[in-house]
């Protein structure tokens, strides 16, 4: 029988856009013989898969290294040489690099070194993502030479069972139990993620959104956020935002071409919308998987606004049971990987859209009020609530690893269930499904900018939060208000029943309805 995939497509497929990252050089380890490997100096190596981009800049005594891509909003021709050379020339010491990175998007990592010391961070949201050991691997002395005062001790890589196959780590004990109970292995896997900074291995750690690791000490610091954030006016943070996004999708356009996947929510919408003027070059697609048929409202609802606006929704196949050889590949590329993913990572490689960034509005949760509880914003909060708003089953490794959480946590007005959504539900378990699909393709979500987060965050939240989403609509409604004749998630959002629900939301007298009543409420003006 013949194979699917030849023998090259597998090898390129393996470990794609992956790095590893330490105090040497690893010879002979499979796959790496094509990497791209780079002294960075200070006793610090990195191998780079070819389809991950490296940009490197240099000053004196400090260089700036970028994994990844990034994306400039306020000058959408900069490429990653451009922002890199700026970047360089504004940083003497590596706390200098943060505030200037607020304003990217893409997907990407920079090591940092000022001379005197070496950090490494990511984009806002963690889409790409850094696995560290706790406890330094020291090398070997080169030709028996001291090594240098600062030397590097930490071992980084884009997923822990690159660490664990290099360095031969121990799994840990707790987080085998976690896996293996219900709170883990619900909704086919495909949902849930390691609480905290944790992973399967003892001493490896997830690097998390907001925070930087010291790689003389491989300990992470949080270095966000810095202050409270200042409430802003609804429509200049509508206008504020605007600009931002449309920067950041001319710059993505100019890099490389994009599909956009489509649902029937607001995220997409949003998504659809901000393409106006490219839609002629897009791909807009649907993924079918999983239970869904292609008369499920993800897809069907697309569908007939797309037609209506002249254009196409595809709806691409992602179901059954994968190759096996993939589904081999698929499993070593991310340790964590969900495997009901598999088949979709299948289906969008062998349907044409791998040449294509995959353009998604996932992060958008952050701002729309997503975990909400009835205790106030605060110390109440405890690991255990947050176990049962990650439907973690309050597993005590969940809860231990919350509860660690929280102990480094500085909102400052950052709701503290924001901060959780942001730098767990977004940081851990999306970014991870962007990782376990980079061997098919890369990922883009255009709303993964810290600028444009933070406006939106400054908005109140009667304005981000359901059912209404109030600064999405007004979004969508300043870029493309046609995209809106088509109803979300099954609600219509133009006509007499949308204007009352608006309103009802907006004077925020709902709240003071029974229950039941609201019920009725929601059924009436849906």
């Amino acid at each position: 029988m013949k194979k699917k995939y030849d023998p090259a497509t597998l090898e390129r497929m393996l470990y794609r856009r992956q790095f590893l990252l330490g105090p040497k050089h690893i010879d002979g380890f499979e796959g790496f013989a094509r990497w791209q490997r780079l002294d960075l100096g200070k006793s610090l190596h990195i191998a780079v898969h070819p389809d991950l981009e490296v940009q490197r800049a240099t000053r004196g005594n400090k260089s700036i290294t970028l994994l990844g891509y990034a994306l400039d909003p306020h000058n959408p021709g900069a490429g990653n040489a451009d922002i890199v050379n700026a970047l360089v020339e504004k940083v003497d010491r590596c706390d200098d690099a943060f505030p200037p990175t607020d304003r990217l998007g893409g997907r990407w990592i920079l090591i940092v070194d000022d001379g005197t010391r070496v950090v490494m961070f990511g984009d806002a949201v963690g889409m790409r993502q850094v696995f560290y050991t706790r406890r330094g691997v020291v090398a070997e002395s080169p030709a028996g030479s001291a090594m240098p005062e600062k030397a590097i001790s930490s071992w980084c890589a884009s997923q822990p069972g690159l660490l664990a196959d290099v360095l031969e780590l121990a799994l840990d004990e707790g987080a085998l139990a976690f896996t293996r109970s219900e709170g883990y292995a619900s909704d086919e896997n495909a949902s849930t993620w390691y609480p905290g900074d944790t992973t399967p291995y003892r001493d490896t750690r997830l690097l998390l959104p907001n925070h930087y690791l010291d790689l003389a000490t491989g300990q992470a610091h949080r270095y966000w956020p810095r202050a409270n954030l200042e409430p802003m006016p609804f429509e200049e943070a509508v206008q504020r935002s605007l600009a931002t996004l449309r920067g950041l999708m001319v710059a993505a356009r100019r890099r490389f071409k994009m599909s956009v996947a489509m649902t029937a929510g607001w995220d997409s919408r949003l998504i659809l919308a901000v393409t106006r003027e490219m839609a002629p070059e897009m791909i807009y697609f649907t993924g079918i998987f999983w239970n869904m048929t292609e008369s499920h409202l993800d897809a069907s609802s697309p569908s007939r606004l797309l037609a209506s606006l002249g254009l196409k929704n595809d709806l691409i196949p992602c179901k059954g049971e994968p190759d096996e050889d993939f589904l081999r590949v698929f499993k070593r590329n991310v340790v964590m990987a969900h495997e009901a993913y598999a088949p979709v990572a299948q289906g969008m490689f062998d349907h044409a859209l791998a040449d294509r960034v995959c353009t998604k509005g996932d992060v958008a949760e952050i701002v729309k009020c997503h975990f909400r509880t009835e205790k106030d914003n605060g110390a109440s909060i405890d690991g255990h609530d947050l176990a049962k708003l990650a439907e973690m089953d309050s597993h005590p490794f969940a809860i231990r690893a919350f509860d660690e959480w929280l102990s480094g946590v500085r909102a400052y007005n950052v709701h503290l269930l924001d901060l959780f959504c942001w730098e767990q539900a977004m940081g851990s378990l999306e970014a991870m499904i962007e990782a376990q699909c980079d061997l098919v393709q890369e990922a883009f979500s255009p709303l993964n900018s810290r600028e444009l987060l933070t406006t939106m965050l400054r908005v109140p939240e009667k304005h981000r939060r359901p059912p209404s989403f109030d600064l999405f609509k007004t979004m969508i409604e300043e870029l493309w208000p046609e995209v809106l004749n088509e109803p979300i998630n099954a609600q219509v959002q133009t006509g007499p029943k949308a204007f009352v629900r608006r309103t009802i939301q907006r004077l925020d007298v709902h709240r003071w309805a029974p229950r039941s009543l609201r019920r009725l409420g929601r059924k009436l003006l849906s």
